[in-house]
């Protein structure tokens, strides 16, 4: 009977602080406060326990009662008070204070009288106390975490069987501890109640408190996330900004240069002329000068379609026209990188319904992201064929990269999506919908055993 005496008074004392330490620095106000009134209420039981016989012995020493029944008192008042701020009910701390200095009073002038009226009073109210407790604590669970309702509601029952037993022993002349014939068993009950009463209830709240902390670092974690995107939406944009600037500056740039390369390219020609029939090797450097203007004339050309505004209007096209376009444009990118292009195409014309500077513009994203995936290849080359099916030209453009990440090829279509830590993830976006304005198609996926594959889909 002592052991399992010792065993309550062990889980009133410790149970609270395991939990609060469970809890950490993390702990809410509430949580401290309904841990340290466990514990509060912990030390006046053990302490009643361990002096009950001596403090009726010795009058003397009366005013401890007091002392301890206010204690019990106040740590059950202070558990409905934890639970009401976690509630968003403020808490009258002053009126627990006087509540229970108020019932410590009563209780003592109870205890002063010969009988069982003390036990009775302290047994009563601690037990309503309990199921004020339980009532409140099972409106948090039901509102945080009904999981825990279970303990909940365990802890109602045992209360309710202990407040009975408890009667018993202080009523009933069979159950007295000391002179009754079922005394020792009574206690051995009751101490075994109150020792599951009390886990129950501190199991529940501790789950309540994990599991709120638990959503409150998923919050964070989630805000964290959203600020992350938003300065990377941020700087995407900044960085967009940059590059519409940068091809303003382009397309003036390309439009002064129109001028000087028109009079390079007659400059050429006239020169070419000068010693036609003259065999000289003067002749052949002038034929590479002329033909290297005319190909830094093309690309200006190209860029400027690129760059000028335009109103789209899908026609039945030659795909190879904008497919060689985009190509000269990104000549310097493909010499750059040492990437070889292979090109089967065929030669008869590959005609679909598409717009010229818009499919160019689409070739040009996607060309451009096979350039970048095959530069740091082993084998740097790009592949670029066609297949008709079911009424639709497929082009095919091929990689020797690495391949597309498995969140690239689920967020097909949406912006801002990139493998790349400098790219602004827009290129297939914008073709995305480029192509399904055609009433055609865009598709990634990985070749075998490495690279990536784009289709571009369009009817015929």
């Amino acid at each position: 009977m002592r052991f399992l005496e010792a065993f309550y008074m062990t889980v009133l004392l410790v149970t609270p602080v395991v939990c609060l330490a469970a809890l950490g620095r993390k702990s809410s106000v509430a949580a401290r406060i309904w841990f340290l009134a466990g514990l509060l209420q912990g030390v006046g039981v053990v302490s009643f326990n361990l002096l009950a016989s001596d403090l009726r012995s010795m009058t003397s020493l009366g005013w401890l009662v007091a002392v301890m029944d206010f204690i019990s008192f106040a740590g059950a008042l202070l558990h409905i008070s934890a639970v009401l701020l976690d509630l968003k009910r403020p808490p009258q701390f002053a009126k627990v204070v006087l509540l229970s200095l108020s019932l410590a009073g009563l209780a003592f002038q109870l205890w002063r009288i010969p009988g069982p009226y003390h036990a009775v009073f302290m047994l009563v109210f601690n037990g309503s106390f309990a199921l004020l407790i339980a009532f409140w604590l099972m409106k948090l669970v039901k509102q945080e975490a009904q999981r825990w309702a279970g303990y909940v509601r365990l802890y109602q029952v045992l209360v309710l069987v202990r407040l009975v037993v408890m009667l018993c022993v202080a009523l009933a002349p069979i159950a007295n501890p000391h002179t009754g014939p079922y005394g020792e068993q009574i206690v051995v009950a009751v101490s075994l109640i109150s020792a599951v009463v009390w886990f129950c209830a501190n199991v529940a709240y501790l789950g309540v408190n994990i599991d709120r902390l638990h959503r409150h670092i998923v919050e964070i974690g989630r805000e964290s996330a959203k600020q992350e995107e938003r300065e990377r939406l941020k700087d995407s944009m900044a960085l967009l900004e940059r590059q519409r600037t940068a091809g303003i500056m382009s397309s003036a740039i390309s439009h002064e240069l129109k001028q000087p390369l028109t009079s390079a390219l007659t400059n050429a020609q006239v020169a070419i002329q000068l010693v036609d029939g003259v065999e000289t090797p003067i002749r052949q450097y002038l034929g590479k000068v002329e033909d290297s203007v005319r190909r830094a004339a093309r690309i200006i050309d190209g860029l400027q379609t690129f760059m000028r505004a335009h109103t789209a209007a899908p026609l039945l096209l030659d795909v190879r026209s904008p497919l060689n376009s985009a190509l000269n444009l990104l000549q310097p990118e493909l010499r750059r990188a040492g990437i070889e292009v292979r090109v089967d195409l065929g030669t008869q014309p590959l005609m679909a319904i598409a717009d010229e500077t818009q499919l160019c513009q689409v070739f040009v994203n996607v060309l451009r992201n096979a350039i970048q995936a095959s530069q740091d290849a082993p084998l740097k080359r790009i592949s670029i064929s066609h297949l008709l099916v079911d009424g639709q030209l497929i082009v095919e453009v091929q990689d020797t990269g690495p391949g597309f990440p498995d969140e690239v090829l689920k967020a097909t279509g949406l912006p801002f999506t990139t493998q790349r830590p400098d790219g602004l993830g827009l290129g297939l976006a914008v073709s995305q919908n480029i192509m399904t304005s055609f009433g055609g198609s865009l598709t990634l996926r990985n070749a075998e055993p490495s690279g990536a594959t784009v289709e571009i889909a369009l009817l015929v």
